[in-house]
């Protein structure tokens, strides 16, 4: 028998507001409900990724904006520290060069308060360990006596002759000589 409810204005809706019941047979439910639970799950877990990948996204646009604003910043500091590496090697350099001047002018010192009274320098060369000195005296004699002065007791080892000349115009005799010095450094 068919009921028919004259009270409604649709005669296609059925009672209970349009909403019809499933009949879900009792060995799926279990298995049903655990696949609406995953998909449910991946949705949540997939709209926090999404969430995630955005602000990630936003953070490297910010960071990008900020980088791109201290490049000008970034290469003047990557100049100012070349500069001032170069001025600590240019330091280092300086400080040594101070130091083997000292040591030169010691030697030099020595060189000079024990030439003769009758030698004249008239040039003093230093390359690679090795003092070059040029000179004229009054005789030959005095040349001796120079080398036998910086023979005692000094920084340098033995003196070495490398030429004696005399003068052969008129006028007063003069020795050109050169010598040589090693240092012991």
């Amino acid at each position: 028998m068919i009921r028919f409810n004259y009270l409604t204005k649709s005669r296609g809706t059925p009672p209970g507001g349009g909403w019809t019941t499933l009949a879900i047979d009792n060995r799926i439910r279990g298995p049903l409900a655990a696949f609406a639970a995953t998909l449910c799950l991946t949705a949540v877990l997939s709209a926090v990724q999404v969430a995630r990948l955005q602000a990630a996204q936003h953070a490297y646009t910010a960071a990008s904006l900020r980088l791109g604003i201290d490049a000008p910043a970034l290469a003047a500091v990557a100049a100012w520290r070349g500069r001032l590496l170069g001025e600590r090697q240019l330091d280092a350099r300086v400080t040594e060069i101070r130091r083997a001047s000292f040591l030169h002018a010691n030697e030099l010192t020595w060189i000079g308060n024990h030439l003769p009274a009758h030698a004249w320098l008239d040039v003093l060369q230093y390359a690679n360990g090795v003092y070059s000195l040029e000179g004229t005296a009054d005789r030959a004699s005095a040349v001796g006596t120079a080398m036998l002065a910086l023979d005692t007791g000094n920084p340098t080892e033995i003196p070495q002759l490398v030429s004696l000349r005399v003068n052969g115009r008129p006028g007063p005799q003069r020795v050109h000589f050169s010598l040589r010095l090693q240092t012991q450094r």
